[in-house]
């Protein structure tokens, strides 16, 4: 579901249980709403929202719903560059998370630990956390959740220079997410191999990105810090082979093709280098 769908769904069920006293309810809803304001960059109301929440599952002693609530406001954090806020706050979900042995709960917090940390410039820490959170048996199950994990490893190999590998990750990636129709998870990924194209075949890489940057503007989806990592290096590399002009000929290009030519075209060992 879209973020704006997701918001108005949400904001109508909390008016629901709010009219119906249901305070479980209300803070469900309410953390859906804050999640939805997040996605779509309104991060005051969207950390208000998961406030109130935290503060209902608290008061009603719900310990999944409140570790759920704070893992929230720690990616609203995040989102808003308050980095190591986040990671103390992660760091504190994850506790719980274990204490309530609640498997799931962790991977996701592993998931969003290894995020902050990359973006806090620790590397390694966010490989380590990824590593560990695909070797979960829980996480050979949830495919979606496993593409999502090996995009972000994709991006942090990358980060060390770990090209090959990083390569091998992300097309694992796109095969997953593909399989199950995680289109979100597949665009991501597509910027991430476009980006380790564009050292050797910055034609095909621009078209990947005109592809990638039309899927963004549809959705309505913003970059989180390892997408942000790839789409300054694709941009740096291919400023190193191309024209700003040839550079904007070739996104428009791009931004016609559908996710099946885009596929194709990533996956392919090399291209004619003209624009049209």
């Amino acid at each position: 579901m879209l973020p704006a769908s997701a918001l108005e769904a949400a904001t109508k069920a909390r008016d629901l249980f709010e009219r119906t006293g249901d305070r479980k309810g209300q803070a469900r809803a309410l953390r859906d709403a804050g999640i939805a304001r997040m996605r779509l960059a309104d991060l005051a109301v969207a950390e208000s929202d998961l406030t109130r929440a935290f503060e209902i599952d608290e008061s009603i002693g719900d310990a999944d719903e409140t570790a759920r609530a704070l893992g929230a406001i720690a990616l609203v954090c995040q989102f808003a560059n308050r980095l190591e806020e986040s990671r103390s706050l992660l760091l504190r979900v994850l506790e719980m998370n274990r204490s309530e042995r609640d498997d799931r709960a962790t991977l996701v917090t592993l998931v969003n630990l290894a995020e902050t940390e990359f973006a806090l410039g620790e590397t390694a820490n966010a490989v380590a956390h990824a590593r560990e959170s695909l070797d979960s048996p829980m996480l050979r199950l949830n495919m979606r959740m496993r593409a999502n994990q090996e995009a972000n490893l994709a991006a942090y190999l990358l980060a060390l220079g770990e090209e090959k590998e990083a390569r091998n990750v992300a097309s694992r990636a796109l095969r997953h997410a593909l399989e199950f129709a995680d289109h979100s998870v597949a665009t991501n990924t597509l910027q991430h191999l476009a980006a380790i194209i564009a050292r050797r075949d910055a034609h095909r890489a621009a078209r990947l990105l005109g592809y990638v940057e039309a899927q963004l503007a549809r959705t309505g989806y913003t970059r989180e810090y390892s997408e942000q990592f790839t789409y300054d290096l694709m941009i740096s590399r291919m400023h190193e082979g191309l024209s700003i002009d040839e550079i904007i000929a070739l996104r428009r290009e791009g931004a016609s093709m559908s996710e099946a030519q885009a596929v194709q075209l990533a996956r392919q060992p090399r291209i004619p280098q003209s624009v049209g």
